[in-house]
């Protein structure tokens, strides 16, 4: 039990009565959390919270409007991003893994080439994208933070966590169940009958982003071309299921009104 219901659970025993060492012994966690959280009004909270978003807002940004792997997106420099031409140059991948040698563990990042040849290309820049970058670039201004890290000659890095290091999937994949873990606490919290967020990762993003390309009929070439696919048929795997899962929605759309059309359309009993 984190976030917004722990926030809402420690409120609730405080009005209650409660001491703070009675409500970290009853929610199982420390009392530096329970005194941190103790008489944070709502407003401030939801600031803070929202603060922690907007942090992760610009790399996610990114992934959902630009379709780009993972490793592609955190292996993105300054250099790569030309904001008069608002496009964005693709052109290698940054890979974190474990080089095992003797059986120890030793995980450190790799730049390689793109996934295919055909990985290698340029992405139009949508409005939102472009923003997300001026904030990233923004905040990191004033916060004073550089990239300080080199990966086979690579070096001005986009994506940093705090201390100039580079961002991986892992780390990004854990931010993004974090969030939407707490807006799912939220909806529990607030709402009788909440609308929760399924579990997804990074790459899901790739998905939402091609699926959204189809929805609104951008020529499958392009798609392919977007995507860095180098094989057409792999663009159009995607674009079989993304169609069925469509049709199917659509279906049961029109069987939905059939149905209230029937139930109009019958006379009423007389009374």
């Amino acid at each position: 039990m984190k976030g917004y219901r722990v926030y809402s659970k420690i409120q609730q025993f405080r009005s209650a009565g409660f001491s703070q060492r009675q409500v970290a012994r009853r929610l199982g966690i420390n009392r530096k959390t329970v005194k941190r959280y103790w008489e944070m009004p709502v407003d401030e909270y939801e600031e803070m919270s929202s603060t922690v978003c907007r942090m992760q807002y610009p790399v996610f940004e990114v992934m959902v409007e630009t379709g780009m792997r993972v490793g592609e997106v955190t292996g993105l420099r300054w250099e790569d991003v030309d904001f008069n031409a608002d496009l964005i140059s693709v052109n290698h991948t940054l890979v974190y893994y474990d080089h095992r040698t003797d059986g120890k563990n030793s995980c450190y990042f790799n730049v390689h080439p793109t996934k295919t040849k055909a990985g290698t290309r340029k992405i139009p820049m949508l409005p939102g994208v472009k923003e997300a970058l001026l904030m990233e670039k923004a905040y990191q201004e004033f916060n004073q933070i550089k990239c300080r890290m080199t990966v086979d000659g690579f070096t001005d890095f986009i994506f940093i966590n705090r201390f100039g290091d580079c961002q991986h999937q892992g780390t990004l994949n854990k931010a993004l169940r974090r969030i939407i873990r707490d807006c799912n606490d939220e909806q529990l919290a607030k709402f009788k009958n909440p609308v929760l967020l399924p579990r997804f990762s990074c790459h899901s993003l790739r998905h939402t982003f091609t699926t959204r390309l189809f929805e609104n009929d951008v020529n499958i070439k392009v798609i392919q071309e977007i995507l860095g696919h180098a094989d057409f048929d792999t663009t159009m795997n995607i674009y079989t299921h993304i169609t069925q899962d469509m049709k199917k929605s659509e279906f049961d759309n029109l069987a939905e009104k059939l149905q209230k059309r029937k139930e109009l359309s019958q006379p009423e009993a007389d009374g």
